[in-house]
């Protein structure tokens, strides 16, 4: 855990021991009493290109319900300590009966997820998800271990994950992008691998975006939302909150039957966004970002970063990863692991360095 999160994390202690919780009258800093929990935030990377999850007009196609979560406040058995983003109902909570922040090893993390046409579904979806989340080992992790489950008095659905102390994909990007050839095939083939391992029990992620996948140079890579995401693109009567389509497979906007050619899509939009620190499509009007997935052809990577050049045959990679047509793209996991290798293997080694 960094300085800076040991210091906010001290701060939060302090006032969550020095007030009641559930009175009103918490002060937090920074945030006002009473705070709904459906407002966004405007962010900006490097390149000045808006972040997908903080886009006006696209994160809010259809806004939750306005539920009155804060800081301090209870969910079940759980205080909430702070919101983890800034669109998605995401939080980090603690067991109500251990306020000791710091190394709590119960230290998890809460989802809300909008109303589906049938949360039965979401809860036999859920109860799955939580079986295979137990089985794994430890050494093959696909995602942090589930906790808890259900559906609140208002209709949405919620799971309690344990919180793992790593970044998302999101931030290593904001970070670090543009990378070199070689840093971007590598967390390319990292996190590929790790869908490949996943693919036969948990099938396709279906959403794949930087914000669900945990990511560190020297950590196994996490993808969270596996498995129950299922349930939510079975009923797209209900848009997620966060919803944005930066990353969406064309089959997905169709609403078309996913496969793991569809996740190769969303992770060679990734992997274009590693090259050049910016977004292939990008606007803010829905309508007219799905019709970039959907017709318009991948643009050059000197085109949204001049400096920027990569191999022939990684070029290649990042362009049959992105075909409109599924059928088009690499046909396994497997296929696409072996091209990623064969085009590392060919940069010269002082890129490797």
């Amino acid at each position: 855990m960094n300085s800076r999160t040991d210091k906010n994390l001290h701060t939060t202690k302090k006032s969550l021991l020095e007030n009641t919780p559930g009175t009103g009258n918490i002060l937090f800093p920074g945030l006002s009493n009473g705070v709904l929990f459906s407002s966004t935030a405007s962010r900006t990377d490097r390149f000045r290109t808006p972040q997908p999850f903080s886009v006006p007009g696209i994160s809010h196609l259809q806004k939750p319900a306005r539920i009155q979560l804060q800081q301090g406040s209870f969910f079940n058995d759980y205080l909430i300590v702070r919101r983890l983003s800034h669109t998605s109902l995401t939080f980090l909570v603690i067991p109500k009966n251990n306020t000791d922040l710091q190394n709590n090893p119960d230290t998890s993390v809460l989802q809300l997820f909008p109303k589906g046409e049938n949360m039965d579904e979401f809860l036999l979806a859920a109860k799955k998800l939580s079986a295979m989340s137990s089985l794994q080992k430890p050494e093959e992790k696909i995602t942090p271990q589930l906790l808890g489950y259900g559906v609140d008095d208002s209709g949405y659905g919620w799971l309690i994950t344990k919180y793992v102390e790593q970044p998302s994909l999101e931030y290593f990007i904001q970070a670090k992008a543009p990378l070199n050839e070689h840093k971007a095939l590598f967390t390319i083939y990292k996190i590929a691998e790790l869908l490949h391992k996943a693919f036969p029990q948990w099938g396709p992620h279906g959403k794949l975006a930087p914000s669900k996948i945990l990511f560190a140079m020297k950590k196994p890579p996490l993808l969270l939302g596996m498995g129950v995401m299922r349930f939510f693109i079975k009923n797209k009567s209900t848009v997620f909150p966060d919803e944005t389509f930066f990353y969406s497979s064309p089959e997905y906007i169709m609403k078309e039957e996913l496969s793991q050619q569809s996740d190769i899509y969303s992770l060679g939009i990734i992997f274009y966004r590693l090259l050049s620190g910016v977004l292939p499509f990008y606007a803010e009007n829905a309508d007219a970002l799905k019709e970039a997935h959907l017709q318009e052809i991948l643009p050059p990577l000197s085109g949204k970063n001049l400096p920027v050049r990569i191999s022939t045959l990684t070029q290649e990679i990042l362009d049959k990863m992105t075909m409109k047509d599924p059928a088009e793209r690499f046909s396994t996991y497997r296929e696409l692991l072996e091209t990623l290798i064969k085009a590392d293997d060919a940069l010269p080694q002082e890129m490797k360095e």
